[in-house]
């Protein structure tokens, strides 16, 4: 029987969560105490499934979650979501009242959650985190204190408590997007989204605006799009992309090839059934002219940076020379003849090229201090 790893103990939403994926077949749910043993066990094939928390639609996403599955899930794909409706409701041991609680613990995510109602309703309450909803819930029961938890009905059938207070969530529409994670195939096909894990050079202006044009241009519908640190140095950053769609459809795979072409890193985490969201038709060609003139508005603002990086080169170079000749006949000769070569590998006109730095050079040999 196949097993789907959750984070525990038992009592949880993302017990829950796995129940509804698994829909009545035979898949066993196992309980673990983290969310990283979670990934671990999947990326280590101790278990076929692991379920983990993405996002909420209050509290966005679970950085935790995203960068387990950038930096340490090498094996791990993406088959699958789960998108649950989440109701808090509050806990404690029979018998105590609303008035008489101290404390309330709970996973963090719920204290988050539920952050106006507890400030209003007990202000004077101390709020403890939890590794889960259900753990809080087994504390309460076995302290004998004035303590409430945040956790599901479920967990408090299983402890023995009582509600003191139904859906505690400050949002109504409250809802957290579970992640189905395995190491093998998953089914793609009509209805599917597709999850990629990108870098760009962020020194370069723009970078970032041209890869997702690849999507705009052929009217591909990005319904997420979430930022990471990269974990290597101070400002450097990974993007999770969702998309609509699937790498078998032409235009996304077209899209997909563009973007690798413009990343430092790239990777696919996966392509998986939508949890139950339409897809927007897609149109490529109403939005293509507009996409491709918004490209060249940012490639010119590029060629402008780079003529004042050029520029304020040349000046250092004068400095540098320190009243030697500022031309250099041999030095500029070799530079119009790599020039020219890269013309034609780019496939533009090799004159066209030279041409232009023959326009510039007068100017950046002025920045140079003279002309002899």
């Amino acid at each position: 029987m196949e097993t789907i790893a959750y984070l525990g103990p038992q009592g949880t939403h993302s017990e829950e969560a796995a129940s509804r994926w698994a829909a009545g077949r035979p898949v066993l749910l196992r309980p673990l105490r983290s969310l990283v043993e979670v990934v671990k066990a999947v990326d280590g094939g101790d278990v076929e499934w692991g379920l983990v928390p993405a996002e909420n639609s209050g509290e966005g996403s679970l950085g935790l979650t995203l960068d387990l599955l950038a930096h340490e899930a090498d094996q791990v794909r993406i088959c699958g979501e789960v998108v649950l409706p989440i109701r808090h409701h509050l806990l404690a041991r029979p018998g105590v009242s609303p008035e008489q609680v101290t404390r309330i613990i709970s996973h963090s995510q719920a204290l988050a959650q539920c952050r106006a109602y507890l400030a209003g309703g007990f202000p004077g309450a101390e709020l403890v985190e939890s590794t889960s909803t259900a753990e809080a819930a087994r504390v309460v029961a076995e302290s004998g204190e004035p303590w409430a938890a945040l956790g599901t009905r479920k967990a408090a059938k299983r402890h023995g408590l009582s509600v003191l207070a139904d859906d505690a969530a400050d949002f109504r529409e409250n809802a957290t997007r579970f992640l189905v994670i395995g190491r093998r195939g998953c089914r793609t096909g009509p209805g599917d989204k597709t999850s990629v894990l990108v870098a760009v050079d962020g020194r370069r202006p723009g970078s970032l605006y041209r890869l997702l044009g690849e999507f705009a241009r052929r009217g591909i519908n990005l319904t997420r799009i979430e930022s990471r640190p990269a974990k290597t140095r101070l400002g450097e950053y990974v993007f999770f992309i969702d998309l609509e769609g699937h790498p078998g459809e032409p235009e996304v795979e077209a899209a997909l090839a563009g973007v690798r072409a413009q990343s430092s890193s790239y990777k696919i985490l996966g392509s998986y059934p939508a949890a139950g969201v339409p897809r927007t038709p897609r149109d490529p060609l109403s939005s293509g002219l507009e996409s491709i003139r918004a490209e060249i508005d940012v490639t010119d603002s590029q060629i402008v940076a780079l003529l004042a990086e050029r520029a304020e080169l040349a000046r250092q170079a004068g400095k540098c020379k320190n009243g030697r000749p500022v031309r250099d006949p041999e030095r500029e000769a070799e530079i119009k003849e790599r020039l020219r070569a890269l013309a034609v590998k780019k496939g533009l006109d090799p004159g066209m090229v030279t041409g232009v730095y023959d326009l510039l050079l007068p100017y950046f040999v002025e920045l140079q201090g003279g002309t002899g």
